[in-house]
């Protein structure tokens, strides 16, 4: 008697399946415990927080962007110039 090969679908998760099994316990074991954030990049917590100066400014596509609009986001800026 001959086996029957399995579907395409099944073939795939028989060979998907442990996989992600591993990746995940290998997520999991390697996950830092919680930390305080400038703790894990060793830097130094401000004395006291200062909120940002506002500012608007234009996207390149020319919508306009304020910084106030971002409240609740981390938000990264990067200034650059040629001279």
């Amino acid at each position: 008697m001959r086996a029957v090969p399995p579907s395409p679908r099944r073939a795939w998760m028989l060979a998907a399946g442990p996989a992600a099994v591993a990746l995940l316990l290998v997520a999991a074991v390697s996950a830092p415990a919680a930390t305080d954030p400038f703790e894990a990049m060793e830097v130094q917590r401000p004395a006291r927080q200062v909120a940002a100066p506002t500012f608007r400014l234009k996207t390149p596509e020319g919508k306009p962007l304020a910084l106030e609009d971002e409240r609740g986001k981390v938000v990264a800026f990067y200034f650059w110039r040629t001279w």
